[in-house]
């Protein structure tokens, strides 16, 4: 990587001979005055459409890995507090996650007999629409594009290449959700009222035929189901509903949605895209020179703004036969700080492997941002020294701007190790890897 950097530097060395700050004559026609920073996620530091979308794309993918650690310590912090754990934030992640490992081992041994079940939803990775459109935009007015109102105001749809999860503009082919209150014949997210004893796939909230695995003060069910409920089943993954849906409907269409579309989307798509992201150009009158080189710096930026929902889970398990009831109350409490905080490590997991293993990202049909950046670096190799348009006071930014941008991607190879070994050795307690 190293290499490549620096024959970017050597490419661009020349356009910096004999150019510096004091012989600018006017300073703020050529921009002279202080650098921003690649890790501060400036979007203005050369000047140039092009390599600025390159800082900042590298800047936000640097932000997103270094949140995710931040995070995970956090989280793992909260957990050990839960479950006595000796931990403290001066111990390293690794030292962490595994002292958080056995506390919870050792609570899970002593309170459950067998082992706990666990129903497992991962978590949805995909690439920002709204950031795409953005970044497109403001690479384009940089180089001078007139920009229309319509990219201005968020209005405008993206290609995407994969799967589509907001308006589709054109044919929608999978899931087609919106929000409904009344019978859903398709899989229902939320509360199902039932109106007569029916099998319950989620959280019962009323009277179980069978077997609850938690009651209120008042002996109803809160819990799961082995009979029938009647009440309220809370579907938070997503199930059948023989009742009343008040949530959200998703039913398997091939033809326009009107709600939201969760599937692949022959036109264009609003809101976010699990695959490839594609903006259109947002010149008014339609053409631009700027266009293409802008297109792949916002195609870098939207991968690397991924977002992931949360993974749903559901914990299952039977006490042991000699559990007090104090003692079984205490380690529900814990269940379900282990619920809260466990989440937020598996969300951080899946995004992480998403944000810089290509082979992950391929699996889900992302486009990887050190793929995306790397096609940026790619594409200032072979461009023309002419075609960069940097204001003779913005050269001296040029160099530490790259050296910065060479740290940040190194750090994503070599640095990110321990944090991913700790996610998998405290995630390994729920047994879905």
């Amino acid at each position: 990587m190293r290499k490549v950097f620096g024959l970017l530097l050597g490419t661009l060395f020349v356009m910096c001979m004999g150019n510096a700050c004091d012989d600018v004559k006017d300073a703020s026609e050529n921009l002279c005055g202080p650098c921003g920073e690649v890790s501060e996620g400036d979007d203005f530091i050369s000047g140039d459409a092009r390599l600025d979308g390159f800082f900042k794309a590298v800047g936000t993918l640097g932000a997103a890995t270094a949140q995710i650690e931040v995070d995970l310590k956090e989280e793992l912090l909260a957990l050990g507090a839960a479950f006595d754990a000796n931990v403290n934030a001066e111990m390293s992640i690794g030292d962490i996650a595994s002292s958080v490992r056995a506390a919870i081992d050792a609570e899970i041994s002593a309170n459950v007999d067998g082992s706990i079940e666990v129903d497992f939803v991962p978590p949805k990775c995909q690439a920002a629409v709204d950031v795409a459109v953005d970044a497109q935009a403001h690479c384009e007015a940089q180089a001078g594009c007139d920009i229309s109102a319509e990219c201005e105001s968020g209005e405008v749809a993206i290609s995407c290449e994969g799967n589509c999860t907001g308006g589709c503009t054109g044919t929608c082919s999978g899931g087609c959700s919106a929000e409904i209150h009344g019978s859903c014949s398709g899989s229902c997210t939320g509360a199902c009222q039932l109106d007569v004893a029916a099998t319950c796939e989620g959280i019962c909230r009323g009277t179980c035929s069978g077997t609850c695995s938690l009651e209120n003060n008042a002996g109803e069910c809160e819990g799961t189901c082995s009979g029938d409920c009647t009440g309220s089943c809370e579907l938070k993954a997503g199930g059948t509903c023989e009742g009343e849906c008040h949530g959200e409907c998703e039913v398997t269409v091939d033809a326009e949605c009107d709600g939201e579309c969760h599937g692949q989307c022959d036109a264009e798509c609003s809101g976010g895209c699990e695959g490839e992201v594609t903006p259109p150009s947002c010149s008014a009158e339609g053409s631009c020179d700027a266009s293409a080189d802008c297109q792949a710096s916002a195609k870098a930026q939207a991968s690397a703004s991924l977002e992931c929902t949360p993974p749903t889970l559901t914990f299952r398990y039977d006490f042991a036969a000699d559990i007090d009831a104090d003692a079984g109350a205490e380690f529900v409490a814990k269940m379900a700080m282990l619920k809260v905080h466990m989440m937020g490590i598996v969300q951080g997991m899946y995004k992480m492997r998403a944000l810089v293993d290509v082979n992950y990202a391929a699996e889900l049909g992302i486009d990887p941002p050190v793929v995306a950046i790397a096609g940026q670096v790619e594409a200032l190799l072979t461009a023309d020294l002419d075609s960069f348009n940097i204001p003779p006071g913005r050269l001296a930014c040029v160099f530490p701007a790259f050296e910065e941008a060479f740290d940040v991607m190194t750090n994503l190879v070599t640095g990110l190790g321990g944090t991913f070994t700790a996610q998998v050795e405290v995630v390994g307690v729920l047994n879905v890897m």
